[in-house]
């Protein structure tokens, strides 16, 4: 009897195991030198139902108490509200499952990146052309990561650059230290 409740025992964790590691995800970004910067990401949590969250919405109301043109809308793993702040500029704020505030990206210039970056992407990209630069600024006391692009990534502010050469694509993730990831 004790040998089934151990093998029982065994079957159930080896299963948990299983199915945890085949959960994880990993984002892959390459820096344009061949190297990748490989993360270790934890799965997010799906949005449960169709309707934004009525505490995402009041929080929302408590962090950006002078927005806007306020629109909201749910995708899979967040909500999402576009606005426009006090400053007249455009943004969208995205809060998770249980409302907390995850991030916001808003439109910039180039000229925004850091230096290292630009020099280092008017010699390698200078025949592509720029079509945008998002910013996404992270909630630091919030730990989820972000997803853009279907992409998910570790939640920290982050330039993106949306690149085009004749009908090739490409999107560049660039740290706020100035490294360059392609993101796509």
């Amino acid at each position: 009897m004790k040998r089934l409740i151990f093998l029982l025992m065994l079957m159930l964790f080896t299963y948990s195991v299983e199915h945890a590691q085949g959960q994880t995800s990993y984002a892959e970004n390459s820096n344009g030198t061949g190297k990748t910067m490989k993360t270790r990401l934890k799965p997010l949590e799906k949005m449960a139902g169709v309707k934004v969250s009525e505490v995402a919405k009041n929080n929302f109301k408590s962090d950006f108490p002078d927005a806007d043109r306020i629109e909201w809308k749910r995708d899979k793993v967040f909500d999402q509200v576009t606005f426009t702040d006090k400053d007249h500029k455009d943004k969208t704020a995205y809060y998770n499952y249980d409302g907390t505030l995850v991030g916001t990206t808003q439109f910039t210039s180039f000229s925004d990146l850091p230096l290292k970056a630009q020099k280092e992407i008017k010699i390698k990209y200078g025949d592509y052309n720029i079509e945008y630069v998002l910013l996404f600024i992270a909630n630091q006391a919030n730990q989820t990561d972000m997803v853009l692009y279907d992409i998910q990534f570790k939640s920290a502010d982050n330039y993106f650059l949306g690149l085009t050469k004749g009908k090739q694509k490409i999107v560049l993730q660039v740290k706020n230290e100035g490294n360059i990831y392609k993101f796509n």
